[in-house]
């Protein structure tokens, strides 16, 4: 059984403007959280009046915290309450909605329902990276590849952590990196790879991504737990090289061992060349190209500044070859990408 999420890896956007999220450019920029108070934080501190102009969204939200607070994330109430604050904010096709659709997900997931619990984190997931707005994804993508997982679809949660690892990384957050390992680290150890574990443990504790702020004293007392069942059976001294290695890793090849030690690598897709003619079209040699960086988890100013276009331009690319491969989000076109093994990690 998977524990709640550290306080740190709960947070959600904290400003709205017209129904949408908010930008995660200029002084966001890389930075997932730390500029984002927390749900109890900023609307929490006490039950507001009845008479209170939107009174009703404040009460569920409060109610929501008190739930949470007691660590009870598989209480029916608190999806039915999740569910409420869904439709409070305008429903599941609002963007203003996508933080509590995560909430639901995951109460869903500690609910062991895990094929609802995909279905929610992969309509956070696939709208906030739609949206641009890749740093909010993160912790959505923690609980999708969690999910995926539970349902045996290894290799694509595998995929999603090393597409966060790589928003992460581009973006600068260490956060977000810290996120993707706090993910992975109960996936090896549910998946019976202890000594990998242990080297997440020293990646999440002692790495380069936990110098720049490290884990709050929920996430490491959670981590602790993780290690302790990882132990049990194993020798010390094996556990503790291992901690070390984790902590001097590089962090995408931490997250490409959970499938490698499953029983080999996957077998390498067929991937087009410039010039193959597709189901939906003919792709062209720039769309090659876009297509592999979108695989990378690269946003469309990123694939602009490599590639010498505008975003605009970039934009066009990337609506062209989802349209090209019968692909309907980001999400899946970037999963395309790293099935047709486009993708270098090490770019």
């Amino acid at each position: 059984e998977h524990p709640s999420p550290p306080r740190s890896l709960r947070r959600r956007p904290a400003g709205r403007v017209r129904g949408r999220l908010p930008s995660t450019t200029g002084d966001q920029r890389g930075r997932l959280t730390s500029n984002q108070p927390s749900l109890h934080e900023t609307q929490c501190g006490s039950l507001p009046a009845a008479d209170d102009p939107g009174a009703a969204g404040r009460r569920l939200n409060f109610e929501i915290a008190a739930i949470e607070a007691t660590g009870d994330w598989s209480s029916r109430r608190l999806e039915e309450l999740d569910r409420a604050a869904i439709e409070a904010f305008g429903g599941i096709d609002d963007d203003r909605s996508l933080w509590r659709v995560v909430d639901l997900a995951i109460v869903l997931f500690r609910q062991g329902r895990f094929e609802e619990s995909e279905h929610y984190a992969t309509i956070a997931v696939t709208r906030y990276l739609d949206l641009g707005a890749d740093l909010y994804a993160l912790w959505a993508i923690a609980w999708l590849a969690l999910a995926l997982v539970h349902r045996g679809k290894l290799e694509k949660a595998r995929d999603l952590l090393l597409i966060g690892i790589s928003i992460a990384r581009r973006s600068g957050s260490s956060e977000g990196e810290l996120m993707m390992f706090w993910a992975a680290m109960p996936i090896a150890l549910d998946l019976g790879l202890p000594l990998l574990t242990a080297r997440l443990y020293g990646a999440l504790v002692n790495g380069p991504s936990s110098r720049a702020g490290g884990l709050d004293r929920d996430a490491r007392t959670l981590a602790d737990e993780w290690l302790a069942k990882a132990s049990r059976g194993q020798a010390a001294v094996a556990i503790q090289v291992a901690i070390r290695a984790g902590a001097e890793a590089a962090p995408i090849r931490l997250v490409e061992a959970l499938p490698g030690q499953l029983g080999g690598s996957r077998a390498p897709g067929v991937a087009p060349v410039p010039g193959t003619v597709l189901r939906h079209g003919t792709i062209t040699p720039r769309e090659f190209e876009v297509l592999a960086l979108v695989g990378a988890g690269r946003s469309d100013q990123d694939i602009a500044a490599e590639l010498f276009i505008s975003p605009k331009t970039a934009s066009v690319h990337v609506s062209n070859v989802k349209a090209k491969l019968g692909v309907q989000s980001r999400l899946e076109l970037a999963l395309r990408a790293r099935d047709l093994s486009l993708v270098s990690d090490a770019r």
